[in-house]
């Protein structure tokens, strides 16, 4: 149920928002990068043992970066060859 709600609320409006965090500073992706790792390990019960590198592993999760940059990478690729 947490899943469900982080992934349709939590991340949408976070990359509504990431164009004009990620332009601002690189410290506020990490920021954010943070949060979504401490998501990921409350959402799936992951001990605090596990270094913050390896949540996201663990969590079978993508850094917030590759919901960003896909999109548009998709869209880049479309525009040149299709």
């Amino acid at each position: 149920m947490f899943l469900t709600i982080y992934y349709k609320t939590v991340i949408p409006s976070v990359l509504y928002g990431i164009a004009v965090w990620d332009s601002c500073a690189n410290y506020l992706m990490k920021d954010l990068e943070l949060i979504h790792r401490r998501a990921a390990r409350l959402i799936h019960k992951l001990s605090r043992d596990i270094e913050d590198e390896k949540v996201l592993i663990n969590a079978n999760w993508m850094p917030l970066k590759c919901f960003y940059c896909s999109p548009i990478l998709n869209i880049t690729y479309r525009a040149f060859f299709i």
